[in-house]
């Protein structure tokens, strides 16, 4: 253990604080270490396993038997069928492919700058709020609201502007005629499970169309039935001209995609944009068997009936004196919990719940990210979540 431990820190570059386990294998909401210890996955690969572990070895052990990849030089049957089940779901116009939320946050972007130039040089300006993340790439390293993030990178690309979430005074001062875009997640993920008032992703939305822009929903985390739709605009009533889509998407394969509306869907031309991964038949058979599960009903029903039980568990630890629990909030099964950052750290509450063989993911804010499998069992869900209860009160132990 301790060797493998030395390597994989000498090999990999310090980009990441990995806890001490070294997984080995897994099955729906459960993982093993080399020490065969049993462990519950609250956290989803960080809401990106929506099947579980191994959910998806069938469906792509038959597609890796028949084609992997392809590019697109050419023209495959099941990209376009994939496609198009997704503007069924979504009701928007077109689609383009991608590998990560990044990338296609980056594509919706640069959607919205081609088409602001279009109509005037001086049409590039992008707003997004304070607290949402929205990748580590060029454009979407500029709009993400978290200085933390974006401090040592500069110059980054000029012309994003990040307002508080809440000031719609300022939103509406902000916007004119040079506006391409307003940028905003329904709920912050990285940013600690945050909803945004739909109320002023309405209003981003009106101010888009007012001075023609697009507004873009960045549904990484919330989108692919987390929070019980398949994308949480639907749950608001709100009317995107973009939406980008990752994480879940392929329950584990690296995939994502850009959807865009009538007043996005035809601004790119050949050579403006492209991926050679994007659309890979692997990951295309990924997104197929997703879209199977969420397209029942009965699954999104599920979703919504687990998050309501996860929920309420986690209400009644809140109000132990022993917790540190001072708040619970998020959407189905995509919930934060704040914790008092005089009693407790994520981070620390994070290696705590390791410990203790629950796995959870810490975010901004001094919060803990709720977000399993979607189809996780109820006994398993409450079992780590029991976990985690000991876990957090044991702080102090």
């Amino acid at each position: 253990m301790q060797e493998a431990d030395a390597s994989y820190e000498r090999v990999l570059l310090a980009t990441y604080q990995p806890a001490p386990p070294l997984f080995v294998r897994g099955r729906g909401s459960e993982l093993f270490d080399d020490q065969d210890r049993r462990y519950i996955d609250l956290s989803g690969g960080i809401a990106v396993n929506l099947l579980g572990h191994a959910g998806l070895a069938a469906t792509l052990t038959d597609a890796a038997g028949r084609l992997v990849h392809l590019s697109n030089l050419f023209r495959c049957d099941l990209v376009g069928r994939t496609a198009s089940r997704l503007l069924e779901l979504s009701g928007l116009q077109r689609v383009f492919f991608a590998n990560s939320g990044s990338e296609a946050n980056e594509g919706a972007l640069k959607c919205a700058r081609k088409r602001g130039q279009r109509i005037d040089r001086e049409k590039y300006r992008v707003i997004s709020f304070e607290g949402s993340f929205h990748g580590r790439l060029g454009f979407a390293l500029a709009a993400s609201g978290q200085e933390n993030i974006r401090s040592g990178f500069g110059p980054l690309a000029g012309g994003f502007v990040h307002l508080p979430a809440d000031d719609r005074d300022r939103l509406r001062r902000e916007c004119d005629e040079r506006l391409c875009a307003v940028i905003v997640e329904p709920i912050m993920g990285e940013g600690g499970i945050r909803p945004v008032d739909p109320q002023t992703i309405e209003l981003a939305g009106q101010l888009c169309q007012q001075h023609d822009a697009l507004l873009i929903l960045d549904e990484i985390q919330s989108g692919c039935g987390r929070t019980g739709s398949f994308f949480c605009y639907q749950q608001l009533g709100l009317h995107p001209d973009v939406v980008t889509a990752a994480k879940g998407l392929g329950a584990g394969l690296p995939v994502a995609a850009v959807l865009a509306g009538p007043r996005a869907g035809d601004v790119f031309a050949p050579g403006d944009h492209g991926s050679t991964f994007g659309g890979n038949l692997l990951a295309m058979a990924a997104v197929n068997a997703v879209l199977d599960e969420l397209e029942r009903k009965e699954f999104l029903e599920q979703v919504l009936r687990k998050g309501a039980l996860a929920s309420e568990m986690l209400a009644k630890q809140a109000a132990d004196a022993a917790s540190p629990i001072v708040e619970v909030r998020g959407r189905g099964l995509m919930l934060g919990v704040r914790l008092d950052p005089q009693a407790l750290s994520a981070r620390d509450a994070f290696l705590q719940a390791v410990a203790a063989g629950v796995l959870v993911a810490p975010a901004g804010d001094n919060v803990i990210r709720i977000l399993p499998a979607l189809n996780i069992e109820d006994r398993i869900l409450q079992e780590g979540l029991d976990l985690l209860a000991g876990a957090l009160r044991a702080r102090q132990g």
